[in-house]
């Protein structure tokens, strides 16, 4: 009498059947374990392996592991009738990943439509990712097209930068400083600055600039995009550079250097007992003798 159920190899606690069903031993009554169908068709159920480490697995591969056997070196696991979901004994079998392909190819011949969307005859031997049938002739089609198509750099419309596309208006640097621009007066509340439209598709070749032309190019367009920003400081009056971005500074280097210190130091005096950079510092408690007494 063939036995209902084997113990899955590997993952002790779990048994198989040879209808494709996994049940779990690990509680007091043993229940079947639910199952969740992925995008390509495959059963999948999460299982506590031998570390106790929860893993996500097939529950083909685990009913093949357990009544067929481990599996060959080389070899995946076939569904004779083509449908990934079918995880019963009498359709599972160990086989090549090119006998695998002819059983999906099989079912699509067998349940899918003759001619694709344009009319096409479709080939059985021709499938996708996820076992679908592809059209051959719109796929070397689509691959003349990507081979045709080149990659035509375009201008910025604000620097003249080359730009390595055919949609972009912008170079990097104009877009961040737009960005910028668009951030402030959104805070300001005054009206933001127009974009320009989108550039049609250009037509024709477009000349390719060389390497250094279009390093010096961007250089310039850089250098002339943001301008040199200076303030005045509130504490010594003295004028000193911005950074590029962000917002105007309002004291220089050796003014915000000196207030820091001084909070620092105000901070320290009214906080003498509590922790400040590491280290703990004590100014209210004498230092303590040691338990031995006073030293001769």
């Amino acid at each position: 009498m063939t036995p209902t159920t084997r113990p899955i190899p590997g993952l002790p606690g779990y048994v198989a059947t040879p209808t494709g069903e996994v049940i779990s031993l690990r509680r007091r009554t043993p229940r079947s374990l639910a199952y969740t169908v992925g995008p390509c068709g495959y059963r999948t159920i999460g299982v506590v392996n031998s570390d106790g480490n929860r893993v996500c697995v097939r529950v083909g591969d685990l009913v093949a592991a357990t009544w067929l056997g481990p599996r060959p070196e080389g070899q995946d696991l076939r569904h004779l009738d083509g449908n990934p979901s079918n995880d019963t004994l009498d359709n599972l079998a160990w086989g090549t990943p090119a006998e695998v392909a002819q059983d999906y190819a099989d079912r699509a011949a067998r349940e899918g439509p003759a001619t694709c969307a344009l009319g096409h005859p479709l080939a059985d031997t021709w499938l996708g990712s996820w076992g679908e049938r592809v059209c051959p002739t719109c796929k070397r089609e689509a691959n003349r097209r990507s081979k045709t198509r080149t990659q035509r750099p375009a201008t910025c419309q604000d620097c003249g930068a080359p730009v390595d596309s055919r949609r972009v208006v912008r170079c990097r640097p104009c877009a961040n400083a737009a960005a910028a621009a668009k951030s402030r007066a959104k805070r300001s509340g005054a009206p933001a600055p127009a974009m320009p439209a989108r550039r049609p598709h250009a037509t024709g070749p477009r000349p390719q600039p060389t390497p250094a032309e279009a390093r010096r190019t961007t250089a310039a367009a850089v250098a002339g995009l943001r301008p040199t920003r200076i303030s005045v400081c509130q504490e010594c009056g003295i004028e000193f550079v911005n950074a590029r971005t962000g917002p105007l500074a309002k004291r220089c280097r050796a003014c915000h250097e000196q207030a820091r210190r001084q909070r620092s130091s105000t901070w320290e005096q009214e906080h003498p007992t509590r922790r400040r950079l590491g280290r703990r510092i004590r100014t209210d408690h004498p230092r303590r003798e040691s338990s031995r007494g006073p030293q001769p």
